[in-house]
């Protein structure tokens, strides 16, 4: 075997690899709106337009161990839950972590707290929004469904 054809066969397998690699993360991140959505009260495309911590989380040995940011949103459209044109929405991170605005608009899925304020589950509920995951996000939306609900 020559060694150009032995470097020719390498280079496809990695680039079907990675080919394999990037379909799998389109399929993911499908299923991941798609369950969002039907799982959650409240689904819509946003553009984050600010945010600021409010409440610091004391761990047992007495340091920050989490702090929670409130984040203010213009709302682009709603796929689910009451319409509304800008939203303040919660999230909790780790303390060390903070939080970035994306340049992008997002599809946020959040949920609804006893005291009526919206707030992300966990971190995998605010993703960068697409034509394709705006499609998705829209038919899970229209899909009556009884999944079980992350919210409660």
């Amino acid at each position: 075997m020559s060694r150009r054809f032995l470097k020719s066969t390498i280079f496809l397998l990695i680039f079907i690899f990675s080919a394999r690699a990037f379909a799998n993360d389109d399929l993911f991140f499908e299923n991941l709106i798609s369950n969002n959505v039907k799982e959650t009260e409240y689904s819509a495309l946003i553009k984050t337009l600010s945010f600021e911590p409010v409440n610091k989380i004391i761990s047992g040995s007495g340091s920050i161990g989490y702090i929670t940011y409130k984040f203010i949103a213009e709302v682009e459209k709603v796929f689910k839950g009451l319409l509304n044109k800008q939203i303040e929405y919660y999230v909790t991170y780790e303390a060390g972590i903070k939080p970035a605005l994306s340049k992008h608009s997002q599809i946020i899925s959040l949920c609804l707290s006893q005291d009526k304020k919206l707030y992300v589950p966990d971190n995998g509920y605010r993703i960068d929004a697409t034509d394709k995951l705006i499609t998705i996000a829209k038919e899970a939306a229209s899909k009556s469904t009884k999944n079980k609900n992350t919210c409660r």
